[in-house]
This record gives structure tokens, C-alpha cells and sequence, in this order.
């Protein structure tokens, strides 16, 4: 089975920035940790441990030896700030030692058998990153452990991990753990839960609730990377969605009359081609003015496209290109969405010199560095053929061919065999 979210590490990360960026709080004496169910990190704190932890004041996250004290005196709190001030995760440029980092390990294990959630990811960060099933274990026993303290994101670490990365799959227990991180807040376990809900091979095939999961993954922001993952998934058939624009097409148009540029230009693609809803290429026109904006965004260059074409209303070539060269800048760094049409120009000699290796410099410009919703709007799939079919200097085409069997599902383009299911 193939991995239902980024890798272990990755998800790490994140969990970290998280723990790093919220403010802590002790566990409350009337309303201690739920009991474990047997896959805690260590012993758990009774009630009574727990009330004489409260009683220890939490240190000044400044002073790393009174934390320190407070951690070893029972201040779950305390320990967290003792355990990031070791690490120095408040300075991206300071490395510190091996030993340190043990140390501040051992704090933020600590820290997550007092009770402490965030001490759970900054320990599991630790003491899971690297290669090995003994670390990875580690990293669910502690993700285990937090999301038992409510920590919603460790839920779904939790979830990943026992879906496929403990070498022994169990996706009834991974379920459980999405459906908890979901619960709990967070976005990426309800795409999970709802993905292994749509699996008819996963533990409970039930397309009723995988579409209010997948629902409830955009409701709190919708250019995260879950919700995201949900438009995708719906419009490509893809991530282990099925393919239904239907579903989301009026999500996408409310999200753009709320002001999210990006989502205007995926709905005016929709309307573009009746893809989800009927075709209307002079909505699909004012969708892409809306997406567009000074930056040069895909909605520019596709609103360039229109223009060029005189779809959905007058010609206008000069403002086309005009558009397009906001979206793909020839002479600096910048955005790539008008890169397709910009390259076909010199490639052709419209308008400007025939030029074939700037040509080609542009569609390896846009090869990358693209959400998948834009690139498959903008041209990116023609690119990368254009890309294989004209190998250049260095001869190399296997990752654009990855990408094509990837990302666009063309099977010729795949290196191994492809599971026809």
C-alpha cells in the first residue's frame, strides 16, 4: 500500500514548528490524561502525581536551569521549555551536539510521560528521526502517547506510521487515529480517514463518510495543503480520491467569492471545460480576471490564453502577451504559470526571435514548482513531453517521464510497471 501522508520525518517537522509555536499548558488536576490502553511511552502520573506537579511553578522558558529543576520536581510544562532550550530549535542556525540533543530528548520524554502533548512531538521528533524500525517504533510510541493528551496532529503521525511504516500494516488501528486527529482539529487525519473510507480494499468502505471527511478537511482553510489534497484528488481522480468534480465545484466557487484568488482560477478552469458544472467560457474568462493578480499568477496566464484565443469574449493578443510575461519573466527569478506560452513564442518566433534552448530553458522552468491543480492547467503536461521528446545536452528524461507517469497518469511514460488497478 502506498503511504496515505508524507513521510515520517516530514510529519515530524511539522509537529515540531508546531509544538514551538504554541504556547504550552499544563494538564489540569481535575482532568487528568486518559488512561493509555497499554501503548504509553512510560508510566503514567496518578491523579495525585499530577495535582503535585500543578503545584510547581512553570519556569521562565529563558532560565534553562530553573526549567530544568522545575522538570525534575514534576513540571510537565517545565520540561518542554527545558527540552526546546536545548535543542535550540529557537535558533535554526545553531546544530547542537549529539549529546545535547539526548539531553533534550530525554527532557521532552519527560515532559510527555508527565502528561505534556507537546513534549510528545518534540521527544518523538528526537528520538524517531532517522532510518530503522526501532526509531520508527519510538516515534508511535510517543505519538501514541500524545495523541492520547489530545494533541490532534500526533494522532495522525500515529495513523501514518501504523499504516504502513511499521513494516506490519494495521489500518483498522490507523483509521481509529485519523478519525481521532480529525476529531481533534486537524485537517490531514480527516484526508487520511477519508481516504482509507473510500479504499474498498481498507478497513470499512464507506463513501457517505469519506465525503464528509473530505469536507470537513476544507472547512478550516482552504489553501492549506489538506484541503488541497481534497480539490486535487476530486479533480484528478488522484491520492486516493476517485475522480468527481462534481463534489467540489461549488466548495471552489464559494471560496473564490470569498476572496481566495487561487480558487478562482481552479473554478474558472472548471467552467473553462465543464469539468464539475456546465461549461461557460465567458464565466471561465471573468473567473480567470479574478485569479489574476500582479504576482502572475496561473490565473493571469490562463486569462492570457482566453485573450489569445478570444474565448468568451474579444481578441486581444498584445495584452496576452503582455500577461504572459508577467507570469514568466525572461530576465529574473519569478513565477512560471505563463513560462507554456512564453516558450511556445520563441519556439514558433512570434513576436520575438526563434530561439529552441530558450524555448526548452522555459519548459524546464515550469517543470517544477507547481501545485498540481495549477500545472495541469497551465501546460505543464506539454511541457514535460516537449522535455522528453528533446532530451538536450545532458540526454537525461527519466524524472520528467516520472512526472508524467506520476502526476498525469501517461502508463507509456512509466519506468516500472504500473498496477493496472
Amino acid at each position: 500500500m502506498t503511504s496515505l501522508l508524507p513521510s515520517v520525518a516530514a510529519s515530524l517537522g511539522l509537529l515540531v514548528v508546531s509544538a514551538c509555536a504554541q504556547t504550552a499548558t499544563v494538564s489540569s488536576v481535575d482532568d487528568p490524561p486518559p488512561p493509555a490502553s497499554g501503548r504509553s511511552t512510560s508510566e503514567k502520573p496518578s491523579v495525585a502525581q499530577n495535582r503535585s506537579a500543578s503545584e510547581n511553578t512553570v519556569c521562565e522558558p529563558s532560565d534553562v536551569s530553573a526549567c530544568e529543576e522545575q522538570c525534575k520536581a514534576g513540571n510537565a510544562e517545565s520540561c518542554f521549555h527545558a527540552s526546546l532550550a536545548r535543542l535550540k530549535w529557537a535558533d535554526p542556525n545553531v546544530q547542537p551536539s549529539p549529546e545535547t540533543q539526548r539531553q533534550g530528548a530525554e527532557l521532552a520524554e519527560r515532559g510527555c510521560s508527565l502528561g505534556h502533548g507537546k513534549s510528545c512531538a518534540v521527544a518523538a521528533s528526537v528520538l524517531g528521526s532517522g532510518e530503522g524500525k526501532s526509531r520508527v517504533a519510538k516515534a508511535h510510541e510517543l505519538a501514541t502517547r500524545g495523541c492520547e493528551l489530545g494533541e490532534a496532529q500526533l494522532c495522525t503521525l500515529s495513523a501514518l506510521i501504523e499504516s504502513d511504516k511499521l513494516g506490519v500494516t494495521d489500518l483498522p488501528r490507523a483509521l481509529a487515529s485519523f478519525q481521532r486527529g480529525c476529531e481533534l482539529g486537524d485537517a490531514a487525519g480527516c484526508v487520511g480517514a477519508a481516504r482509507l473510507y473510500f479504499n474498498p480494499d481498507g478497513p470499512k468502505h464507506d463513501e457517505t463518510q469519506a465525503v464528509a471527511l473530505a469536507s470537513k478537511a476544507c472547512e478550516k482553510d482552504p489553501y492549506a495543503t489538506p484541503c488541497w489534497t481534497v480539490l486535487q484528488g476530486y479533480l484528478l481522480g488522484a491520492d486516493g480520491f476517485p475522480r468527481a468534480p462534481e463534489r467540489i465545484a461549488d466548495t471552489v466557487l464559494r471560496f473564490c467569492e470569498d476572496g481566495k484568488q487561487g480558487l478562482c482560477t481552479v473554478a474558472g478552469g472548471m467552467a473553462r471545460v465543464g469539468e464539475g458544472r456546465k461549461k461557460d467560457l465567458k464565466e471561465a474568462r471573468l473567473l480567470f480576471e479574478k485569479g489574476c493578480d500582479d504576482r502572475g499568477s496561473a490565473g493571469c496566464a490562463l486569462l492570457g490564453d482566453m485573450l489569445a484565443r478570444g474565448e468568451g469574449g474579444e481578441k486581444d493578443v498584445a495584452r496576452a502577451r503582455q500577461l504572459w510575461d508577467l507570469s514568466c519573466p525572461i530576465d529574473k527569478a519569478g513565477p512560471v504559470a505563463g513560462c507554456f506560452w512564453v516558450a511556445q513564442r520563441y519556439e514558433k518566433g512570434d513576436g520575438v526571435k526563434r530561439d529552441a534552448a530558450k524555448a526548452r530553458a522555459l519548459y524546464q522552468r515550469m517543470a517544477d514548482g507547481m501545485n498540481r491543480l495549477e500545472a495541469r492547467l497551465v501546460g505543464q503536461q506539454q511541457a514535460l513531453e516537449k522535455l522528453v521528446k528533446d532530451p538536450g545536452k545532458d540526454g537525461d528524461t527519466k524524472r520528467y517521464e516520472e512526472r508524467l507517469c506520476r502526476d498525469y497518469g501517461v502508463r507509456s511514460r512509466c519506468l516500472e510497471p504500473v498496477n493496472a488497478k
